[in-house]
């Protein structure tokens, strides 16, 4: 079982498999609703598959409220940069086995940082990150996008525009999951924060939560990171 939530600064924290090897890691960057239950999840995930987890729990350490009205890309990438170089330094990761993964703001700040990160990451995934905040992108590495086809929040087909305009576009894959809204792996956050909803010019459902599209997100997700179904990985 892997151990438990572990503070590393004031604002990172470890969920780690065990053992004392150095392994493969992901750096979890949640969106401005901060660490929910949705994030806590995939931490737990990674780690059961013998990942390291570090979670940045930028919302805290900025003190944005869920509307991410104050969120300043530019300071989350250099604070992204930082995290990065903690997380080989101290975490004992393998230098070639690192990950990024994003959600909705944290997934926009993933696709912005990539060109400055990529000599030290392996490849980045972003759950329904909110392309309108980027004008363009470098993608260096692998990239994931885990997209709501119903999204009228961080509409996906911003993100399909900026990934076909991308230099280095072809190492992006993305997934448009028929149906699903903004925050379809967030089971209650997001579900009951209207603030989250403030950028669309449409009445949006306020509860998102699709159970199937998470599961089947999640299995995308494992495929593209080459996890295994059980065990270590990557």
């Amino acid at each position: 079982m892997p151990r438990s939530l572990l503070p590393v600064g004031d604002f990172v924290a470890v969920l780690h498999p065990g053992g004392s090897a150095s392994r493969a890691a992901a750096v979890l960057v949640p969106g401005c609703d901060g660490v929910g239950s949705h994030i806590d999840d995939a931490a737990r995930r990674l780690a059961e598959a013998g990942v390291i987890a570090i979670v940045f729990d930028y919302p805290r350490r900025h003190s944005l409220d869920p509307s991410c009205r104050s969120l300043d890309l530019a300071v989350l990438r250099r604070d992204l940069v930082a995290v990065v170089g903690v997380t080989l330094r101290e975490v004992n990761a393998m230098p070639d086995r690192l990950h990024l993964i994003g959600w909705g703001e944290g997934g926009s700040a993933v696709m912005a940082v990539l060109a400055d990160v990529a000599p030290r990451i392996r490849s980045a995934a972003a759950f329904y990150p909110d392309c309108a905040r980027l004008e363009r992108w470098q993608v260096p590495v692998p990239v994931l996008l885990l997209l709501g086809d119903a999204d009228r929040v961080a509409p996906p087909e911003i993100c399909a525009r900026l990934a076909e305009a991308a230099a280095g576009g072809e190492k992006v894959l993305a997934i448009r999951y028929g149906g699903a809204g903004h925050g379809f792996d967030a089971p209650t956050e997001l579900a009951t924060s209207p603030a989250a909803f403030w950028r669309s010019p449409h009445a949006v459902p306020r509860a998102a939560f699709a159970p199937h599209v998470r599961d089947a997100a999640w299995a995308d997700l494992r495929a593209f990171l080459d996890l295994p179904q059980d065990g270590p990985g990557l």
